[in-house]
């Protein structure tokens, strides 16, 4: 616990302000904190240009919730912060179970994401009589994730 405090301490020596503060939220949340409760925490207002001047909308615009969704991907891919989500929310997983559970799902998503590109190729292929070097190329790792 002592050498995730220090990684924690070091982790936020390098972030920037909101940065911080989206990342401060999720590590003392209880359990989860949906991008929606993010973006209307008083503690984020006036911390990006693209913010609403009104705390009080029933919904944040779609520009917050996307900055939102960046500065988390900011955090994990340059920060390398230990944030995973799922359905319910962002979080910092608390133990080995919750990491295979979200690689697991994630891994699910990207498998029915690429069938699904394949599908839209093959139809575009037969509609407009055109090849993907791509798609051509890595037709075989595709198959493998048809069940």
């Amino acid at each position: 616990a002592m050498t995730q405090l220090v990684e924690g301490n070091k982790l936020k020596e390098t972030l920037n302000k909101v940065e911080l503060i989206i990342f401060e939220l999720i590590e003392n949340c209880d359990k989860r904190i949906t991008q929606r409760q993010i973006a209307l925490s008083e503690k984020l207002l006036g911390c990006h240009p693209i913010y609403e001047s009104n705390i009080n909308l029933p919904n944040p615009n779609e520009s917050t919730l996307r900055k939102v969704r960046q500065v988390i991907r900011d955090l994990r891919l340059n920060h390398n912060a230990p944030i995973l989500s799922d359905v319910k929310g962002y979080f910092i997983p608390q133990d080995q179970n919750e990491i295979d559970e979200y690689l697991n799902r994630i891994e699910k998503m990207a498998k029915a994401q690429a069938i699904a590109w394949r599908e839209t190729y093959q139809h575009m292929k037969q509609t407009f009589g055109t090849e993907s070097n791509f798609f051509e190329n890595n037709f075989g790792q595709l198959d493998m994730f048809e069940d």
